[in-house]
């Protein structure tokens, strides 16, 4: 009987597990895209010549068809379900659309759980997230959380890998605590700046307008320390004039009165300093005279920095072609009133490949399929050699399941570009869908041997099932191509940098000629007054002295205050001894006045001793140390916090500092002791001239 019953319990079994077998599974499995180097077992040949036949009961998802999420090659995609029309398939394959994903987390204070739900969504970027961490991780910095700080300035770099400050600030702060890690952020920004244009654009504007600002305050801190090292002979100049109608006290208060008296009446400073230094013309000797001349060429070409920075401010307005604003779409988050506005204005300018690129662009991030196609046929249609619109359009085709048209866009594309990594790896990811992996592999295997990066980056989305497609902006040499075309310079309107805008001398025209005909008035009057009274040395103690004023006493023209220590003297002996005091104490002093001076102005002690390269170096290092500690930024900033003011903070510009005021006051003591070395040994070496030379003429 028991045996009865356990047989009896073993056919039950089986009839149940039959049962279950036979059924469908409700959740099919999902085919996966091959590895860039191994190929996956192929699977058996599957041809689709019907579309699927609609019927009132759900759609369930083919197993064998992948997901096609449509994403960029920098990962934004859109967090909304497509709302555009749909174009009907064309091709073997399907149509499919992807899936709405779910609701984003509604905390902002922990950024894991935004990246999980990124990574769940396959969503690459998440731009207003990351930057509200990275500016909550700045804030952490600031504060002294410096744990907290790095890590949400770290997850900010995970959300937007396109965001470019969380990888400068990580690589400032790794650079003094573990260098190779910076190495590695700072390769990480060298490769989003090769392909992106306007991180280009930011770098190259502001390093235009840096070069600009540092040569004209350059210019003008070096002439105004030239000024300073040449006082005296200026001073001399104007007191010997004065001296013939009024006393000679007077006439050194009104001298001070007279040249400060241009500085006073609002002129500026260029102005006046080009006249100084034209008055200081033939005082001038060999390299000297570089910096009045390059001073007066900034001055009369400073209304062409308007110009200049307003050719460069082009890719950032929005009324000026041939962008139209069109560049800043690529990092935009899509909003349907964005998309209204590109519409309008490819309305208005159908002819401009730019603007129907971007409402691709925008289109595509908006779900508007069918949009975003017309839009990319119109820039072929105005420049037929656009391979990454042509491979955005080819995305297109492959959403709609024309897998067909698609491959012959991405073969296009590559004609064009062969070098197009990104057509190679979707057109892997279509022959996936067809089940062409021996195509797929090869496909994959050229896209990754362009660029790995972007392989792994999208393959690392294709766990799940989903085939995301790479999309192109537009590329940045078509985008330089076009700020130097006539049409650009054409729409170009003068714009000054804030930095610029208080400044007289670039107020226009009429400034700059105004300092070029005072600097030639300096330069005659200092030709007219050195033909009629040049200045030389004191034979003793080194002070300028003119013809009038000097002292001859055989073939030495002295001073006046030496002459009268000479007249003084009840012998040549005493005399000697006098005048020897005398130098020593000018020069004592002298040398304290210009030590001091060495110490508070940055390249006095170079120009001092006439090396004006090295001083115009200091004198255009201490301006640009200067603008950091004020706070001046770059005019044309691509993200907030990138460039020199994102990458200078306070301890850097304190270490700055210190080492230029260091290194200018240690090499002016050292220039210093030599020619007092040399001063010294020179009376030994001209008696043992003198004694060789007699013994010569004895022999």
């Amino acid at each position: 009987m028991g045996e009865w019953l356990f047989g009896a319990l073993l056919l039950l079994l089986g009839i149940v597990a039959t049962a279950q077998a036979q059924e469908p599974s409700s959740e099919p499995e999902v085919a996966s895209p091959p590895a860039v180097v191994a190929a996956p077992s192929p699977a058996p040949e599957r041809t689709e010549t019907t579309p699927p036949v609609a019927s009132s009961a759900p759609a369930v998802r083919s197993p064998a068809v992948p997901i096609v999420t449509p994403i960029d090659s920098r990962g934004v995609a859109s967090r909304t379900a497509p709302a555009g029309p749909e174009a009907p398939a064309s091709s073997t394959i399907p149509q499919m659309l992807p899936p709405p994903p779910s609701a984003p987390p509604l905390d902002l204070r922990t950024p894991e759980a935004w990246l999980s739900w990124q990574s769940i969504n396959h969503i690459p970027a998440l731009p207003v997230e990351s930057r509200v961490f990275h500016r909550r991780g700045l804030d952490a910095l600031h504060s002294g959380q410096v744990a907290e700080g790095i890590r949400l300035i770290r997850a900010s770099a995970a959300l937007d890998p396109g965001f470019v400050s969380p990888h400068a600030r990580l690589a400032r702060w790794y650079l003094y605590r573990e260098p190779s890690q910076a190495l590695h952020e700072l390769g990480v920004l060298t490769h989003l700046l090769r392909h992106s244009f306007q991180l280009q654009f930011d770098v190259i504007a502001n390093a235009l307008f840096g070069l600009l600002h540092a040569l004209f305050f350059g210019f003008l801190a070096s002439g105004v320390v030239l000024v300073v090292v040449h006082e005296r002979e200026l001073r001399h100049m104007w007191e010997e004039r004065l001296a013939r109608v009024i006393s000679p006290f007077t006439a050194r208060v009104w001298t001070w009165v007279l040249l400060a008296l241009p500085l006073l009446l609002g002129f500026g400073i260029a102005t006046p300093v080009l006249l100084y230094l034209g008055m200081l013309w033939t005082q001038f000797k060999g390299r000297e005279r570089v910096i009045p001349i390059g001073l007066a060429l900034m001055v009369a070409l400073a209304p062409l920095a308007g110009r200049v920075t307003g050719l460069l401010a082009l890719p950032l307005r929005d009324d000026s072609p041939p962008f139209l604003g069109v560049m800043t779409l690529e990092h935009e988050t899509f909003t349907p009133a964005r998309l209204a506005g590109v519409r309008r204005l490819s309305e208005r300018h159908p002819d401009n490949p730019f603007v129907s690129f971007g409402l691709g662009w925008v289109a595509r991030r908006g779900g508007d399929f069918s949009s975003a196609e017309a839009a990319y046929r119109l820039t072929l249609r105005s420049n037929p050699e656009d391979d990454r619109a042509t491979n955005n359009l080819a995305n297109l085709l492959a959403i709609r399941g024309d897998s067909n048209g698609a491959l012959e866009l991405y073969r296009r594309a590559i004609a064009i570009q062969p070098e197009n990594a990104a057509a190679y790896f979707n057109m892997g990811q279509v022959h996936t869908r067809r089940f062409d992996y021996h195509s797929a592999n090869e496909a994959y295997s050229r896209a990754a041997a362009l660029d790995f990066d972007l392989v792994q980056t999208y393959q690392s989305a294709s766990r799940d099932g989903s085939l995301p497609l790479a999309d192109q902006w537009i590329k940045p040499g078509s985008a330089w191509k076009a700020m130097l075309t006539p049409d650009a310079r054409e729409h170009t309107s003068a714009q000054l940098p804030p930095a610029w805008r208080g400044l007289r001398e670039a107020r226009g025209p009429f400034t700059s000629l105004l300092g070029v005909v005072v600097f030639g008035l300096g330069i005659t009057l200092s030709m007219l007054w050195h033909k009629r009274l040049p200045l030389r040395a004191c034979s003793n103690c080194d002070a300028v002295i003119c013809r009038r004023c000097a002292v001859r006493r055989r073939e030495l023209a002295l001073c006046p205050d030496c002459a009268n220590a000479e007249v003084r003297a009840e012998s040549p002996e005493f005399a000697r001894v006098l005048l020897n005091q005398r130098r020593r104490t000018v020069q004592r002093t002298y040398r304290g006045v210009r030590t001091g001076l060495a110490g508070l102005l940055p390249g006095y002690g170079f120009f001092a001793f006439r090396r004006v390269f090295l001083g115009f170096s200091f004198a255009t290092a201490a301006v640009m140390l200067i603008a950091l500690s004020l706070g001046v930024r770059e005019p044309f900033d691509a993200e907030p916090t990138f460039g020199l003011v994102g990458m200078a903070g306070g301890g850097e510009l304190a270490l700055g500092w210190i080492l230029l005021y260091a290194l200018g006051v240690m090499a002016f003591i050292s220039r210093q002791s030599r020619l007092d070395a040399q001063s010294e040994v020179a009376p030994v070496r001209g008696r043992v001239a003198t004694i060789s030379r007699i013994h010569a003429d004895a022999a």
